[in-house]
């Protein structure tokens, strides 16, 4: 279990590390761009219905990233520096990836348009490994007009772990949301250390705020799939 969690974190991690050895540029910064691009590896192997050659391709990228930066630090004499990966907003990302494995732990999907579509297409490809858009597909015809960008994550984050369970879902969903809040953090100076936990809550709250109720009801942002809360953040995003 503990080698399944560490590849996933070399996984979210890929983009931040090409992005310090190789284009000098903060970790921060790749933090959303590292699951954009690996739905956008992922995504044409969902049309054409090749699951298998979906994932090859993922962890190939993702062990050229890793390749490509050792290579670059080799031939320009370059010494790693971990203190570019234990800034406050890198620091910020860690501790939130614990906490909302944790809030999400006991997660599972029981609402109607996440039995039928946000839980069970990634649940569907990740069993199948075929395609939610075969013409021999269990998923419901209307549902599968629906862009696949944060089912291919959980779908990653499932295969990476090695089993699948409706709290990683979750958890991806999650993660996947703050991580657009990462690059905000770029830069900070000594002090923002102590700022932490600040960040940290911050970045916790701010999805709620948009997305929950006082009601004992599905309106909490860290106990649903639906996608219209996330789709608000990468709105705020870009």
């Amino acid at each position: 279990m503990f080698i399944n969690f560490a590849l996933l974190f070399l996984l979210i991690m890929s983009g931040s590390f090409f992005y310090v050895c190789v284009l000098n540029k903060s970790a921060e910064e790749a933090v959303p761009i590292t699951y954009f691009a690996l739905i956008t590896i992922f995504f044409p192997f969902i049309i054409i219905n090749n699951l298998f050659f979906g994932y090859v391709a993922v962890y190939f990228f993702v062990v050229l990233a890793y390749l490509i930066s050792f290579a670059y630090m080799i031939k320009n004499k370059i010494k790693f520096n971990f203190k570019k990966f234990l800034t406050p907003g890198m620091l910020t990302y860690y501790i939130l990836i614990i906490i909302l494995y944790i809030v999400t732990y006991k997660s599972f999907v029981g609402l109607w348009d996440e039995l039928r579509l946000w839980g069970a297409v990634p649940k569907y490809m990740y069993y199948s490994n075929q395609s939610y858009l075969a013409s021999s597909s269990a998923i419901i015809p209307d549902m599968q007009k629906y862009p696949p960008a944060m089912a291919i994550i959980q779908l990653l984050f499932a295969k990476t772990l090695g089993y699948f369970s409706d709290n990683i879902l979750f958890f991806a969903y999650a993660i996947f949301g703050a991580s657009l809040f990462i690059p905000a953090l770029k830069n900070k100076d000594k002090l923002s250390y102590f700022f932490i936990p600040f960040f940290v809550a911050l970045i916790y709250i701010i999805p709620q705020t948009y997305y929950n109720s006082l009601e004992s009801d599905s309106e909490f942002y860290y106990k649903t799939l639906f996608i219209d809360a996330f789709v608000g953040l990468i709105f705020a995003y870009i």
